[in-house]
């Protein structure tokens, strides 16, 4: 088992992580494990959300959706638990990983740990690559509702 103090190999230099360097990834691991705790609280509140609108007896409004309305919303509260949950869990796999390689100097769980670092940076890229093509298609939406609106 090779040790944290121990030089990984890389063309033409060694890396090596230095002491300054294990305590940021320290503090780093600490702040991690908080904004994932969080995070699952968060995740939690919006599933428990979603059973409360799913449970929803509402009468039927003047749009005719009622509780539909309801299931509907509560639906989407679950969609966006279940979006939110992948990066958190990351995060707290992040946090987890890097903790235990640290504490144990085990290159294994280093790699581990930025792996899922990786992964978390990954996921939030994408999904802000999905949600900024959602915004350009609703703001040419908007631009084209706003002639037809001028020409109508």
């Amino acid at each position: 088992m090779e040790t944290l103090s121990e030089t990984v190999s890389a063309a033409p230099e060694e890396l090596k992580l230095t002491p300054r360097m294990i305590e940021m990834l320290k503090q780093t691991t600490s702040w991690t494990r908080f904004l994932a705790i969080v995070g699952y609280v968060m995740v939690g509140f919006m599933v428990l959300a979603a059973f409360f609108m799913f449970g929803l007896d509402l009468p039927m409004d003047d749009t005719g959706m009622g509780a539909f309305g309801a299931g509907v919303g509560g639906v989407m509260y679950v969609i966006i638990a279940l979006i939110y949950f992948f990066p958190v869990h990351y995060l707290y796999k992040f946090s987890s990983s890097m903790k235990r390689a640290l504490a144990d100097h085990d290159t294994q769980f280093l790699e581990s740990g930025f792996d899922f670092l990786r992964k978390h940076y990954k996921f939030m890229g994408i999904l802000t690559a999905v949600a900024l093509i959602i915004y350009g298609i609703a703001f040419l939406f908007g631009i084209m509702a706003g002639v037809m609106a001028i020409f109508m």
